[in-house]
């Protein structure tokens, strides 16, 4: 049997609203509550908790991009707020994630990719989405880009970051509306 680690620590808890405990995952605060609530209305059904590892599970990431050419910030917001917290190495992530955030945010910095600004409606890159395809660990990237249409700043940024590998396919989602909606 795979021993897995029940605890978790993130250097960006409490500021990111990605994870609501921390520490020893095993017995969250909710399992009382499922307890009673089956003890109650089934009491002959005996439920238990299984946990799997509690890093690098998570296959599918939004991630809102904001800041500036020179300092992207690309994460979750804070806590009731629209203010980008960000998670470079998400112990919740894949690693294929961390590893493309990382080129992501080398290559904006290169080409100069301005991000969103939500309050001035101007920027180009909004999200993006990272999807980890399970057999190879390559990633689906989706662009969320403020524009009509694809330019050549934006040919040239697809370009590199599809060259620096780990992609599966990159996508693009030209969304001009001011929105919370990330994908139409």
């Amino acid at each position: 049997m795979t021993e897995f680690s029940t605890v978790l620590k993130c250097e960006y808890f409490p500021l990111c609203s990605g994870c609501k405990i921390q520490g020893n995952v095993a017995f969250p605060p909710i399992w009382s509550e499922v307890e009673a609530f089956f003890q109650r209305v089934a009491p002959e059904i005996t439920v238990s908790l299984k946990v799997g590892e509690v890093t690098g599970w998570r296959t599918r990431s939004k991630l809102a991009v904001r800041g500036t050419p020179i300092q992207p910030e690309i994460g979750l917001f804070k806590s009731g707020s629209h203010q980008v917290v960000s998670i470079p190495t998400c112990p919740l992530h894949h690693l294929s994630i961390n590893s493309l955030y990382a080129k992501v945010r080398k290559v904006m910095i290169e080409r100069k990719i301005d991000p969103y600004d939500e309050e001035r409606g101007v920027g180009i890159l909004r999200y993006l989405q990272f999807v980890v395809e399970s057999r190879t660990h390559r990633v689906q990237l989706s662009l969320v880009v403020n524009r009509q249409s694809k330019d050549s700043s934006m040919e040239a940024f697809v370009r590199q970051l599809y060259n620096e590998g780990g992609l599966h396919s990159i996508w693009l989602n030209f969304q001009l509306k001011q929105t919370i909606v990330l994908f139409k």
